[in-house]
């Protein structure tokens, strides 16, 4: 016969919390081999042991649980996540080495970005998934992550690159509103989602910035020094997209 154990025996062998047994039991990454009908419990054999392994082993190595579920559970090919948490490391790396410079250097001022294509286009209407929050930009992560889980559980398929769209930049601090948003399809389940929205198209002052996500701040003070020069006046109303690719599309709504 199979070995079995208790959830508790899992979470024990697994050095994890029960309660990371049930949410990595509710994403479907571990399955119970078998519940008592009589009391409820749930018994995991070897196989689900292992796969509690590999779970932990890609959460080390910084994967979510909406990657790992791709690998384990959906086919993804592992190198393809892999891959794009690699570009990621690749720019934080980038970035902490330009810190250390820059701490080696005392109090020197940074090195200036380029100055970069501006434009002016269309942001996209988008169906997304959205978390309305005001949080520092550094826990943008949690909040995509969110994102991601809860479209996994809902069957929602992304549509595009996460953004940030922030409002209220041009009134009194007290009305500013970030809200971290996840362009999804529609699909025949998405009625019973919460936190739901259609964000309409809008005429915009437009910028691909490339330099690094930690100097995006330079490419907002150009994108201003362009709509001063131009006579341009914006609502009040930002996006930063997120591409794959690093880099960041930043969209400031016209009046």
């Amino acid at each position: 016969m199979k070995n079995m154990y208790t959830r508790g025996q899992l979470a024990l062998i697994g050095n994890v919390g029960r309660k990371a047994i049930r949410l990595y039991e509710e994403e479907g990454l571990i399955t119970a081999s078998r519940i008592d009908a009589g009391n409820g419990y749930h018994y995991y054999d070897e196989e689900q042991v292992a796969r509690l392994n590999c779970v932990k082993q890609y959460k080390r190595l910084g994967l979510s649980l909406t990657d790992i579920k791709e690998i384990l559970c959906n086919g993804t090919a592992e190198g393809e996540i892999l891959s794009e948490k690699k570009q990621e490391l690749d720019c934080k790396i980038r970035d902490m080495q330009e810190l250390r410079k820059r701490m080696d250097q005392g109090a020197a001022a940074p090195k200036q970005v380029s100055q970069q294509s501006i434009d002016e286009c269309t942001f996209p209407e988008c169906f997304c998934l959205y978390i309305e929050e005001n949080v520092e930009l550094e826990k943008l992560g949690m909040s995509v992550g969110k994102l991601c889980e809860q479209a996994a559980r809902g069957q929602l398929t992304a549509a595009g690159a996460h953004f940030v769209k922030y409002e209220g930049l041009t009134e009194e601090d007290g009305v500013f509103q970030m809200t971290t948003c996840l362009p999804v399809y529609k699909s025949g389940t998405y009625e019973n989602i919460q936190n739901t929205r259609t964000e309409q198209s809008a005429e915009c002052v437009h910028m691909n910035f490339t330099g690094g996500f930690s100097r995006v701040g330079d490419a907002h003070m150009q994108m201003k020094q362009y709509m001063d020069q131009k006579g341009i006046a914006g609502n009040g109303t930002v996006y930063e997209v997120y591409n794959r690719d690093m880099s960041v599309d930043i969209y400031y709504t016209k009046c």
